[in-house]
């Protein structure tokens, strides 16, 4: 098991994301990974490239997660508020970050060493803070502008 010390989890200001988005020297799945833990309404727009972890699939194996993500610098969780489920699913993660083995071929004790580990954070407002502001439209896919009028 690894005794590297991860770090908690924290918040990344929308305006923080959008220019990461918009940074072209900056590549999705190696640079950073979006991770939406929202259920079905994923399906009503979600930002740009992100994938769609439901916050129970993530809560119940969060080990797969970081498998798939092994060697992506930075990892960014949300749900629709990022109050509950992002920060939750964000603390899990981390959690199963500080679990990993080394990699496959390597021999523990005789300096094996993992991917450098990730660094987590939870988008401040999630979706619903997301979508509401209009210069950000441009960064998500699918939008459904109707059901964001009263999503519940």
């Amino acid at each position: 098991m690894s005794t590297e010390s991860v770090s908690e989890p924290t918040f990344i200001e929308p305006s923080t994301l959008v220019t990461l988005l918009q940074d072209p020297s900056k590549k999705p799945g190696i640079d950073y990974v979006i991770v939406d833990v929202r259920g079905d309404d994923f399906a009503n727009g979600n930002i740009r490239g992100a994938i769609n972890v439901p916050s129970h699939e993530l809560l119940n194996n969060p080990g797969d997660l970081v498998k798939k993500l092994e060697g992506v610098k930075e990892v960014v969780f949300h749900c629709a508020l990022s109050q509950v489920r992002g920060p939750k699913c964000a603390k899990k993660f981390s959690e199963a970050l500080a679990l990993r083995e080394p990699l496959v071929g390597d021999v523990p004790g005789n300096g094996a060493t993992l991917q450098p580990t990730p660094k987590v954070y939870i988008l401040r407002g999630g979706f619903e803070n997301w979508q509401s502001g209009v210069e950000r439209r441009a960064l998500i896919e699918k939008y459904n502008e109707e059901y964001w009028k009263n999503p519940y």
